[in-house]
C-alpha cells in the first residue's frame, strides 16, 4: 500500500497490485464507512498484462 488516509468516515487508499498475469498501478480506492460499514466505494487503477 503506498498511501492510507482517514479523515472522518471517508477512506483513500493509494496501491498498486501484481499477479502472474497482470499489474495493477495508480490504483485508488475511496470508502465512506459508517456505524462499521462500508456504506460507498470507488475504485481506479490502470490494468496492464505482464509480458
Amino acid at each position: 500500500m503506498k498511501i492510507t488516509e482517514l479523515a472522518g468516515d471517508i477512506v483513500f487508499l493509494e496501491w498498486e497490485a501484481t499477479s502472474s498475469k497482470n499489474k495493477a498501478t495508480h490504483g485508488v480506492d475511496t470508502f465512506v464507512i459508517r456505524d462499521g460499514l462500508i456504506q460507498a466505494q470507488t475504485v481506479r487503477y490502470d490494468l496492464t498484462p505482464k509480458p
